[in-house]
Order: structure tokens, then C-alpha cells, then sequence
């Protein structure tokens, strides 16, 4: 929570958590991260977000995502990364 920019003591990030961790295992699933995230949210909503972000990426409006248009975002966001490393993803 520091790095985004929200210090917070280890009590406050583990009521967090317990909020969060409908099956009380200590650990936040993804289903249990994904809830959180889209309470509230009109499912139509998260479809055309989706959507949009996929559309970033799918720059030739193809329905894929090469690891060329992959390269192409991430750089452009910045991160580092190799065509060989997106191949990978």
C-alpha cells in the first residue's frame, strides 16, 4: 500500500484482508479479488472496459494480440521488454 502511496499498518492491512477473504484462508483468491473489484459494477460495464483495453492492445483491429502489438504497448508504457519476452506471454 506504501508504493501506492497509502502507508498502512500490518492491523489495518490485515482487516483488510479479512474483509476481503470470504473463505478465511489468510489469502486473497483470485474469485475473492475479482468480487472485490466488481461490486457494484454493472456487468455491461466490465465488458466494454474489457473491450477497450483489449482494443489497446489488438492495435490492426484483428481480434489477436501479436507479440509485436504486445511490444509495441509495452514500450510505450515504458516497461522494458523484449519481443522475445512477449512472444513468452
Amino acid at each position: 500500500m506504501a508504493s501506492l502511496g497509502q502507508p498502512s499498518t500490518e492491523q489495518e492491512l490485515n482487516s483488510m484482508i479479512r474483509e476481503v477473504d470470504a473463505d478465511g484462508d489468510g489469502c486473497i483468491s483470485l474469485q475473492e479479488f475479482i468480487e472485490l473489484n466488481t461490486k457494484g459494477v454493472d456487468s455491461d460495464e466490465i465488458l466494454e472496459n474489457l473491450k477497450d483495453a483489449f482494443a489497446v492492445f489488438d492495435m490492426d483491429g484483428n481480434g489477436s494480440i501479436t507479440a509485436e502489438e504486445l511490444n509495441t504497448v509495452m514500450r510505450s508504457l515504458g516497461e522494458e521488454c523484449s519481443l522475445a519476452e512477449c512472444r513468452r506471454m
